[in-house]
């Protein structure tokens, strides 16, 4: 299960790196809801999907951002199907300035051996929790 959530996230965040909406998709299972302190999304379709991610990654090419950072990675395998996953965020600018600073915790579920995301809720960093299990990736 480690070696296949590091390969998830990796290639997760390479989707964010280049900017790839329709990639990004792909590690999503539809519906799924995204929630932020001030926000909650429902997207059912791949439309709405595309919208609300073309939205987010303005906002991050708006601010230069240049380095994305997801570290302090833990998870909990509730079941065969179920996996609650959280990290710390950090996305730089430019100049190396911070743009964003959050702790993310994710539910997946996977089905015939293939992980998706059917909830994302981001938190202030003060708002994180520890699952049983530590992920480090290798950081470029």
């Amino acid at each position: 299960m480690k070696q296949q959530l590091k390969s998830f996230i990796q290639n997760y965040i390479s989707c964010f790196t280049q900017y790839d909406v329709k990639t990004l998709q792909n590690f999503y299972q539809l519906p799924c809801t995204l929630s932020t302190p001030d926000k909650l999304v429902l997207i059912t379709s791949s439309e709405e999907f595309e919208e609300e991610f073309r939205q987010i990654f303005t906002q991050l090419k708006e601010a230069n951002t240049a380095k994305f950072s997801f570290k302090d990675i833990s998870f909990t395998q509730v079941n065969e199907a179920i996996i609650m996953l959280g990290g710390h965020w950090t996305f730089k600018d430019t100049k190396q300035d911070i743009f964003a600073d959050f702790f993310a915790c994710y539910h997946l579920v996977k089905e015939n051996n293939k992980l998706n995301i059917v909830n994302v809720m981001s938190h202030e960093v003060e708002n994180t929790v520890t699952f049983d299990e530590q992920l480090v990736l290798v950081q470029e």
